[in-house]
């Protein structure tokens, strides 16, 4: 009897500290989502203007790529404009336009498959159908006011777009 008493102040005992114990990993535990709540909503996000401003930028580089037949370039330039896609997905879930943002990824395929070969044309017809695409989306999306069209000259005065 004494045995089963000792037993049961020592489980008791043990209780009693490893609830006391987790009692403050509890408040700790809530004092770091407390915190990393807070810098979430304080974390920077991409505004959508800044994102299609990015997305304008490498659709235009990527012409340049394409024309100087730099087909790694390129295809660094598609990959850059997937990534701006997914990021407006990501961080603009709730815009009605993002809707029909999906619309342009089986274009960016295509163009990148022309890549693969030295079909100048093919190229070129490509990227003005992934053109077309966007300025459908825009219509889609009711800013049918912003056009984009086959850059004149490059955005960037400072990069190469020839391979030597």
């Amino acid at each position: 009897m004494k045995k089963n008493r000792l037993l049961l102040f020592v489980l008791a005992t043990f209780m009693m500290i490893a609830c006391g114990g987790n009692g403050q990993k509890i408040k700790d535990l809530e004092s770091q989502i407390q915190m990393l709540n807070e810098r979430a909503t304080s974390a920077y996000v991409p505004g959508y203007g800044e994102i299609m401003g990015t997305i304008q930028v490498h659709h235009a580089k990527l012409w340049f790529a394409g024309i100087s037949q730099n087909r790694e370039l390129a295809r660094f330039e598609i990959h850059e404009l997937r990534e701006a896609f997914e990021n407006v997905e990501k961080y603009h879930k709730e815009r009605p336009a993002n809707e029909h943002i999906s619309v342009i990824y089986p274009f960016l395929d295509s163009l990148e498959k022309t890549l693969a070969g030295d079909d100048q044309a093919a190229f070129e017809r490509k990227y003005h159908s992934l053109t077309n695409s966007c300025n459908a989306c825009h219509q889609l999306a009711h800013y049918g006011y912003i056009r984009i069209c086959t850059p004149q000259k490059p955005v960037y005065g400072n990069q190469i777009f020839k391979m030597n």
